[in-house]
């Protein structure tokens, strides 16, 4: 049995066509192409967005009726209907993110305005879906039907149902009569629509 000669770290740099080890860590030294490379990769940086908590931002409800938050702290929100707009401090927004993710997560509200934007980045709200947080169905169901699918397609089956009852509240005002489209939503959300 042949033994393996055991090579020294300056032989494998050597070997590997490494001229210059830099003598107090065994790694090889940059040259001046590396150490531009190693310069731009840490300008490329993100910058963490800002926000002041006690900032206001608008928070919509996409529930189809009446939608009731309690934090731990005491604080109260509600929303009496879809559609509802109510002005609240990211802190607040915060709050209903980490006690009740679900009001993300199954699209019950979503940040409208200005800020919205940014404070969505700030609370890190793309983890609960990235369409549903701007998403107005009355402007979705507006849309193509190809269009709506595609949104539909990444909506939590929580959001699908309140979409569809969006969608029969807005055939019952008279605001979405097309037969063609009406059957078209329907069996692309799964619900039966009045019509």
């Amino acid at each position: 049995m042949a033994t393996a000669k055991k090579k020294t770290v300056e032989q494998v740099f050597a070997q590997e066509g490494v001229d210059e080890v830099c003598a107090s860590c065994a790694i090889p030294a940059m040259d001046e192409a590396q150490d531009s490379t190693h310069e731009k990769k840490t300008a490329a940086k993100k910058v963490l967005p800002k926000v002041d908590l006690d900032e206001l931002v608008d928070v919509r409800s996409n529930y189809a009726g009446t939608l009731y938050f309690r934090a731990r702290s005491g604080q109260e929100q509600s929303w009496a209907e879809y559609g509802m707009v109510s002005p609240m401090s990211v802190r607040d927004v915060l709050a209903i993110r980490n006690e009740s993710p679900a009001f993300f997560r199954n699209g019950w509200i979503s940040l409208v305005g200005d800020n919205a934007e940014s404070v969505s980045d700030y609370l890190q709200l793309h983890r609960y879906g990235a369409d549903m947080i701007q998403t107005d169905f009355d402007e979705l169901l507006e849309k193509s039907v190809d269009e709506i699918q595609r949104v539909v397609s990444a909506l939590p089956q929580e959001a699908v149902e309140s979409l569809a009852r969006r969608a029969n509240a807005l055939i019952g005002a008279g605001k979405l009569d097309s037969k063609q489209k009406i059957k078209a939503l329907s069996d692309l959300l799964g619900y039966e629509l009045d019509n």
